[in-house]
């Protein structure tokens, strides 16, 4: 895809304009100390691009600017968007665009951030049936959006010595999520056909899954009347029923959904009801406690009574005592057992005052749960729910939801579930979709072989690994190293070797898009500070350029750079552009025919001019 960009342009809150310029197919670098703004040319871009969020720091920047303005070309179009300063972390939703390029003396609102994006999405080539799988963060069906190509676009500080990490935003969950759909398109692995073939198909599947389902609910009633049960034991211990019947089924359920009416009155009456019902709740409680301890207490009553039939014989022992031999300890053990006996016989009796108790406090109940029923039946009922009474109406509804799911199955013959399923599974097999296994496997040595390519030209640099292979991982999408003859995977050492590696893997990538006519991927690079390993963060003093030398090293990167953008000229006849940041000296770029420098930023010369800040301190 072409793609570049034109112009940065910054508009101050006095009026002022910052321009930035930049050219077509060519390696764009701009040099300069720390702390002058160099970084936030990427940020601008990425909020310009409609980003949700920002990085544009507030101290100088943000405190000085008024709007942002990106001017950049895309296929055979030049576009314009502006967008205001955002405030704080809030980013703006104003923006200015215009479909063909012009830039404004001061923008105005002319669009939304949703109309850019349509626009911007079919520059793209997406549309609205390009979907992304589901993941952590990222749900599934959610349209595939352009900024997640832009992955392939940018070599950040963050990740330019990463030895894990090779593409940005990977600690967002929603661009890690979709960075092998990413990879997939971009490099011609799987077609928008394709995905949407694809899409069709797991959208039957979907619905044969809801059938077998429901198929096997209506031959498995035994699973409904389960779940009824438990739904009924809960309700036991909401209050709303005294006791769990031995039989639960439709009828039941539905009883407790009718007998559980909810409040719509206002003023006292609506508080009145509420508090009713929730007494009732605590009487129903209360019986169905009562009622197991009863039960509880005769289960303990008839295992008492067996162990006083076991002890019958004794009785009679007992009674003819004296004609038994007895001993010393004969008295003592009689006693003892005629006391064993009695107690028996007192807490097996038919009625003791534990049971009286019980009953009087079950009728206690009764009458009270008559009277807060008639308090309850003389109360205004319409459909609302009370904050009393909130857990009630969620457990109303979950008794609601299984009786409508379970009359959707019975209500379905049985039989007709294989007709529908075998419709279903016939029209998948009409949907042709291709496996991209193999295809992502010949992709992976594709990308492989011009990483081997690009390896060779920077040998020197590479140190002991000039000869290794060069392996891409698909599954981590980090590129290594492979000893020759073996399969071993090298942990590469040192943030130098690092940098190299993130050129290499994203050269390769863009190259193989360009081999695979990809429609999909900007011809368009970022990259903050490759001589980041050896420079640090300021302009050295020894220029020196031999070989072994930082420098040379330096310099090799950019030639590598230079070389590629030469190919993609010659080679497969496009235009290629890059911006990069730098803290070198220009020598290090001298002879590189395809390097465009833009004005450094050093002493007065910054992203924001020193007049604009002494004017905001002024004020």
């Amino acid at each position: 895809m072409n793609f570049g960009i034109d112009k940065i342009r910054l508009w101050s809150k006095r009026g002022e304009i910052r321009d930035i310029d930049f050219k077509r197919g060519h390696i764009n670098i701009l040099t300069g100390g720390s702390s002058r703004g160099k970084t936030s040319l990427l940020h601008i871009i990425d909020y310009c691009m409609l980003s949700s969020e920002h990085k544009l720091p507030h101290d100088v920047i943000n405190d000085n600017v008024a709007w942002y303005g990106l001017q950049f070309y895309i296929n055979d179009k030049t576009l314009t968007i502006a967008r205001q300063s955002p405030t704080a972390q809030q980013v703006s939703n104003l923006f200015y665009f215009s479909p063909i390029g012009k830039i404004p003396e001061s923008p105005n609102a002319n669009a939304t951030s949703e109309d850019i994006k349509v626009i911007l999405q079919s520059e793209f080539g997406l549309d609205s049936s390009v979907v992304l799988y589901g993941g952590r963060g990222l749900k599934d069906g959610t349209q595939m959006s352009f900024r997640y190509f832009m992955l392939m676009n940018t070599i950040s500080e963050n990740t330019i010595t990463n030895s894990d990490v090779y593409f940005d935003n990977q600690q967002k969950d929603r661009y890690r999520v979709a960075l092998p759909q990413v990879l997939d398109l971009s490099l011609g692995i799987d077609s928008l056909e394709n995905i949407s073939a694809r899409e069709r198909r797991n959208d039957l599947q979907r619905q044969i899954d809801k059938l077998e389902k429901k198929k096997s609910l209506s031959t498995g009633k035994g699973l409904f009347e389960s779940e009824a049960r438990k739904i009924a034991a809960t309700a036991a211990e909401y209050g709303l029923i005294e006791k769990i019947p031995k039989t639960v089924d439709i009828a039941f359920l539905k009883e407790i959904v009718a007998s559980s009416p909810s409040p719509e009155a206002s003023g006292q009456d609506a508080k009145r009801y509420a508090d009713a019902k929730a007494k009732m709740f605590q009487i129903n409680r209360k019986m169905r406690k009562l009622r197991e301890f009863s039960d509880e207490h005769k289960q303990y009553k008839a295992t008492l009574k067996n162990t006083l039939d076991s002890l019958k014989p004794m009785e009679t022992l007992i009674g003819q005592s004296d004609q038994l031999l007895q001993t010393e300890i004969f008295d003592e053990l009689i006693n003892g057992l005629h006391a064993d006996l009695k107690a028996l016989k007192k807490a097996t009796a038919t009625n003791l005052p534990v049971d009286t108790q019980v009953a009087n406090m079950l009728r206690e109940l009764e009458k009270e749960k008559k009277e807060n029923q008639e308090l309850i039946d003389a109360l205004p009922k319409k459909t609302k729910s009370f904050e009393t009474i909130i857990e009630h109406a969620k457990f109303i509804g979950r008794i609601e939801a299984k009786l409508e799911s379970y009359h959707e199955v019975v209500s379905d013959d049985p039989e007709s579930f294989n007709g529908k399923i075998s419709e279903l599974q016939s029209a998948i097999q009409d949907i042709g979709v291709i496996d991209v296994v193999e295809t992502r496997q010949n992709i992976n040595r594709q990308i492989d072989d011009l990483a081997q390519s690009l390896l060779t030209e920077a040998d020197f640099v590479m140190d002991n690994y000039a000869t290794w292979h060069p392996a891409f991982s698909f599954k981590h999408n980090v590129l290594q190293l492979r000893k020759p003859h073996s399969s071993l995977v090298e942990n590469v050492g040192s943030s130098s070797n690092h940098m190299f590696m993130h050129l290499i893997l994203f050269l390769a990538l863009h190259e193989a898009a360009a081999v695979n006519e990809s429609r999909f991927v900007p011809n368009f690079l970022f990259i903050d500070q490759p001589s980041r390993p050896y420079y640090g963060e300021e302009k050295v003093k020894d220029e020196s350029h031999l070989k072994s030398s930082d420098a040379a090293r330096v310099s090799q990167a950019f030639v590598l750079l230079d070389n590629f953008v030469s190919r993609m000229k010659s080679k497969h006849h496009t235009d290629f552009q890059m911006i990069i940041l730098e803290h070198v000296p220009t020598e290090v770029f001298a002879g590189l025919k395809n390097v465009h420098i833009l004005p450094e930023f050093r002493e007065d010369n910054a992203l924001i001019p020193a007049t604009w800040k002494s004017r905001n301190t002024t004020q």
